[in-house]
Parts: C-alpha cells; sequence; structure tokens
C-alpha cells in the first residue's frame, strides 16, 4: 500500500492548495493534523498500558486528520475564531468513534498479540480476581464506558449550540442512540454467553494443562 499513498497524498494536498497560500495559517493545522495523526497510530500500536489520559492523547488522535478539512471550511469562511471549537468538536468525535470501535471489536483485539486497547486495559485494571474481560464487561465495564462516552457526547452538544449547529446536535443524538443500542446488544449477548464460560474456561485450562505434560 505505501506507493499508493505517495499517490492519494498528493491528490490530497493539492486540493487545498487551490485555496490557499503557502504562508497562509491553514497549513500550521494541516501540517499538526496530518503529522499528528500518523504519529499517534504509530505510537499507539506501540503502548502496552493505556490510560484514559494516554486514550485521548494517543489513541483518539487517530482520527485527526479529520480537522483538516474543517480547519478549510472554517478559513474558507471567514471563521478563524471558531476554528479552536471546531477542533475541539474533531478531538470529541475522536474519542467516541474511537472508544466505540474499541469495544465492539474487543474479542478480535483480545486474540491479537499487538491488540492493546483503552478497553482491555481497563478491563485488566478493573476486573476481580478469576474474572476474564467479558464478565467485567458485563458486571460493570459497559455502563462505565457508555457513562464516559455520554460525558464527551454531552460536550459536543454544547459545543453544537455554541457553534450553532443544528447538524452536529442531531449526529450527536445519533452517536448516543446508536451506542446504546451496541452497549444493549453486547450486554444480551454476553449475559447469553455467561453460563457458559465455566466449563469453556475448564476445557482450555486442561488443554493448557494437557499440552505442558508433553
Amino acid at each position: 500500500l505505501l506507493p499508493l499513498t505517495a499517490f492519494f497524498h498528493s491528490r490530497f494536498e493539492r486540493t487545498f492548495a487551490r485555496y490557499f497560500t503557502p504562508r497562509h495559517a491553514f497549513w500550521k493545522t494541516f501540517d499538526a493534523a496530518w503529522l499528528g495523526a500518523s504519529a499517534a497510530a504509530v505510537r499507539d500500536a506501540a503502548l502496552r498500558d493505556i490510560s484514559l489520559a494516554t486514550f485521548q492523547r494517543v489513541s483518539a488522535q487517530k482520527c485527526a486528520a479529520g480537522k483538516i478539512p474543517v480547519a478549510a471550511v472554517c478559513h474558507r469562511l471567514g471563521a478563524g475564531r471558531q476554528l479552536a471549537v471546531c477542533l475541539r468538536v474533531c478531538d470529541l468525535l475522536g474519542c467516541v468513534v474511537q472508544m466505540a470501535d474499541d469495544l465492539v471489536d474487543w474479542p478480535a483485539d483480545a486474540l491479537r498479540e499487538s491488540g492493546r486497547t483503552y478497553v482491555l486495559c481497563e478491563a485488566e485494571r478493573r476486573r476481580r480476581p478469576g474474572e476474564d474481560t467479558a464478565g467485567w464487561l458485563l458486571r460493570e465495564g459497559l455502563r462505565r464506558i457508555q457513562r464516559r462516552c455520554d460525558g464527551w457526547l454531552d460536550e459536543l452538544s454544547g459545543l453544537s449550540e455554541q457553534l450553532g449547529c443544528e447538524p452536529l446536535g442531531v449526529h450527536v443524538q445519533q452517536r448516543r442512540r446508536r451506542l446504546a443500542l451496541e452497549v444493549e446488544h453486547m450486554r444480551a449477548v454476553l449475559g447469553a454467553l455467561a453460563p457458559l464460560t465455566g466449563p469453556w474456561k475448564r476445557a482450555v485450562n486442561e488443554q493448557r494443562r494437557a499440552s505442558a505434560r508433553l
């Protein structure tokens, strides 16, 4: 894929070069967001313990390139004073999107050696002795994660009012409903599987003991 990135990057940057001179303030945001998203992806892949602060500072910033077209629109419309608020909107959306992705994909992430996410790290920190990630999610994890996302969505709702941006407010409500549905679906699935986890764990442990004896 590496050769393709050069092609798409040249077309991507050329679009903005039509509207902004080389010294325009837009390019400061362009460089910070474009390089920041790449750096965040590299750092996130190497993290072994992800706190909430690290999640917001690194993991969620993988979406930072979305700030580029937002900044372009602000500058083109002469809304530079609102740029900081709009970039904060991007940061909050990045947190919500990445957290929802980590939640939905946690079984696949748990199987990958490099699949360290905030959800999995938080489960390790908070689960009880003998409790697995699924058990922690069912007991309190889903509620914690939904509450955290709701906090970000509340702030987004306030910013949509500050900006007078009705479509953003509608999007926030859609995100909130979608998250609630995903959490309820996962709670139902984990609840249905909970009675089976005991026999499954015993079978896995027995298989490990047998392999060790060999």
